[in-house]
């Protein structure tokens, strides 16, 4: 009786061990595969069809991030950005020219910024968060079925908290520098 009690316990870690692995396998595909449909929705003008689908992105992309490596998740994440802001920027509600520029300033600036945060050696956290930009997507998205250009101006939005998050990484970065470089002046002439 004893012994099944602990094989059972031993048993159930590895268990769960092999859950996660297939779940964060599983998650990133789904989460890529919401980001399609919502491209699709947002091309056909289907808003809540298109904010349920970035709903359930942002919900795959929480749940499967913990697990996967940085890298690898910046890059997926840079995917689905793409795909969902394409989408919306071929929109035919939509201004193409501010399109574009949400699309190019959400895809380019957090990559800098992640090798910025790379290069640095204290963390940098960004005072906005991915679940920041899909929260403002989705209310404005379900938004713009009764108030007309409320996902423009929600890209306004997200192109500005975008730079403003950019701008705070790179001083951030800069400041941390700074440190070090006059940490390391006082360490030479306390040397002299």
């Amino acid at each position: 009786m004893m012994t099944t009690k602990i094989n059972t316990e031993h048993h159930k870690p590895a268990k769960t061990q092999a859950k996660r692995r297939t779940n964060h396998k599983i998650l990133p595909a789904l989460s890529l595969i919401f980001s399609i449909l919502a491209c699709h929705q947002y091309l056909t003008n289907r808003l809540i069809e298109s904010a349920l689908l970035v709903t359930a992105t942002s919900y795959t992309e929480h749940r499967a991030t913990k697990a996967q490596k940085p890298g690898q998740t910046q890059t997926i994440n840079r995917l689905k950005d793409i795909l969902i802001f394409t989408g919306i920027t071929l929109n035919p509600n939509i201004p193409t020219n501010i399109g574009f520029i949400t699309l190019t300033t959400i895809v380019l600036l957090p990559h800098i910024a992640a090798r910025i945060h790379t290069l640095s050696k204290n963390k940098i956290t960004s005072p906005i968060k991915r679940t920041h930009i899909h929260t403002i997507l989705i209310a404005s998205t379900l938004a713009e079925i009764l108030i007309r250009g409320a996902l423009t101006y929600s890209l306004i939005i997200i192109t500005t908290l975008t730079i403003y998050s950019f701008a705070h990484t790179l001083t951030s970065a800069l400041k941390t520098k700074k440190t070090a470089h006059l940490q390391q002046k006082t360490k030479i002439k306390a040397q002299m």
